[in-house]
């Protein structure tokens, strides 16, 4: 299944591919162009990884962590600058935001993090780091998620489209085994790849910023003073996911106490959600 995987390209990597040219995506030079390391943020989504991404610019030691291998925002900014490779981008990107001798960050989800090893972009730089964030609470981040996705509000500073999100465990679920599946192939990748790994807990994060800050500083061999301030962006949680959420967690202990009385797993999630759903418009 993981082999498997590891040998598909995502839609990012084939637009990416389709719009350069098959022959203009790979880094063909023998030697690093970039005298900094590359801090790659592995991610899965609502994993809390923006949040993070602030934190880090905030210390000055890291520049950049956007989300730039998004194939729409990438095709769109190499369009508006003459572009024409994938190695030029890159340094494009480098060129704008480090302006000293900090790191040079993106955001990278395992597909993304297989294009650029497909492609050698990490032969671009001296080194390279893969900083991993995750959350333990698997139900409450695949919650956010649905709930994101539906609302297209994806951090704080945005408006999103005024959406009532609706309840549907069944898709809950599934955004549970995917990001599980996508951490995994983060984790395989820096193995087989002997690529640096540092794992950072979302928990963590909230809980202590300074601390799991000062670690990945440590991590990376940034060195000198840096400080942090309250991060722009802000939790979105609401009554709404602490609902969805126990709705996941009545199911599943449900599911888990009458599988012995013959109910089918589909059967039961639906007729718990419904069950759920008519308490929460009776509320």
């Amino acid at each position: 299944m993981y082999l498997q995987d590891l040998a598909t390209k995502s839609a990012h990597e084939e637009k990416i591919a389709n719009f350069f040219g098959q022959d203009k995506v790979v880094f063909e030079g023998q030697e690093p162009i970039f005298d900094r390391p590359l801090v790659i943020l592995g991610f899965t989504n609502r994993s809390g990884s923006n949040l993070f991404a602030d934190y880090l610019r905030q210390t000055g030691k890291v520049s950049g962590v956007g989300e730039g291998l998004n194939h729409p925002l990438l095709i769109k900014v190499s369009q508006r600058e003459g572009l024409r490779t994938m190695p030029d981008y890159i340094a494009f990107l480098v060129e704008k935001h480090c302006k000293k001798s900090e790191a040079f960050g993106i955001k990278a989800s395992a597909a993304q993090l297989l294009m650029l090893m497909r492609w050698d972009i990490l032969s671009m730089f001296p080194k390279v780091y893969l900083i991993h964030i995750r959350r333990q609470d698997l139900v409450a981040q695949a919650v956010s998620f649905w709930i994101a996705s539906q609302s297209n509000r994806w951090t704080s500073l945005l408006k999103g489209n005024g959406e009532t999100p609706r309840l549907d465990l069944g898709k809950i679920d599934n955004i549970i085994s995917d990001q599980e599946k996508s951490n995994d192939l983060l984790e395989i990748i820096s193995l087989v790849n002997d690529l640096p790994r540092h794992q950072v807990l979302y928990e963590e994060l909230d809980a202590t910023p300074e601390v799991v800050v000062s670690r990945t500083l440590e991590f990376i061999d940034a060195e000198g003073d840096w400080s942090i301030r309250e991060p722009k962006i802000q939790k979105q949680a609401d009554e709404t996911n602490e609902t969805f959420i126990q709705a996941y967690h009545e199911v599943a202990k449900a599911s888990i106490a009458m599988a012995h009385n013959g109910y089918k797993p589909d059967g039961l999630i639906r007729r718990l959600a419904r069950k759920i759903s008519l308490k929460q418009s009776d509320s």
